[in-house]
């Protein structure tokens, strides 16, 4: 990803889905800037969701 100038998101609080140790859920961006990032427990899936606000550079 680094080599197309992408970069991942960091979520504050992080409760992303993992199986073997591993997240499953990931969000690159490039040419935005993250105002939010966050993800949000629910019982109704297997991944929680990921809910992000970017704004354009």
């Amino acid at each position: 990803m680094t080599r197309h100038g992408l970069s991942s998101l960091t979520y504050e609080p992080h409760y992303r889905s993992k199986v073997f140790g591993k997240v499953l859920d990931h969000i690159y961006v490039r040419g935005m800037e993250t105002q939010c990032a966050e993800t949000i427990k629910v019982d109704s899936s297997d991944h929680n969701h990921l809910w992000v606000r970017l704004r354009l550079l």
